[in-house]
């Protein structure tokens, strides 16, 4: 098991990040009569998560998070509770928030670094190239 002694989770999530995020938003929202309320909380969680690392007790970064979830993942996880919204008249919506957030954080996995090699300078550059060699070894499987 590669638990380390004293290891946190750091967020290096930039606010304009955030800031743009709300905007789109608020732009999207009344474009999609609110539908995108139902997408977006994945992506704040997913985007945090991508901008995490895992720290040592002596702060030194030995792995990133990685959250998993696809579009269609979301999609499918959301569409229950958007029919529980309409149906409690917008109650609904309040748990969604939390299970939104359950439901990404059992989807994420670490990326523990090895021994001695360049930490990538951000969470989400090391997310990135973990998704893109994913997808290469699934399309090149007989």
């Amino acid at each position: 098991m590669n638990l380390v002694p004293g290891a946190r989770i750091q967020s290096e999530f930039p606010l304009h990040r955030a800031i743009k995020d709300v905007i789109l938003t608020a732009i999207l929202s009344p474009l999609t009569f609110g539908l995108v309320l139902f997408i977006f909380p994945y992506y704040f969680q997913r985007d945090t998560l991508d901008h995490s690392f895992v720290v040592d007790a002596e702060g030194r970064k030995i792995g990133s998070l990685d959250c998993t979830l696809t579009l269609g993942e979301m999609i499918r996880h959301a569409i229950p509770w958007m029919i529980i919204s309409l149906v409690t008249f917008g109650l609904g919506f309040l748990f969604f928030q939390f299970r939104v957030a359950v439901f990404c954080y059992n989807n994420t996995e670490i990326n523990w670094f090895e021994d001695g090699a360049e930490i990538p300078k951000s969470a989400r550059l090391a997310s990135e190239a973990r998704r893109k060699r994913r997808v290469a070894s699934q399309t090149h499987r007989p």
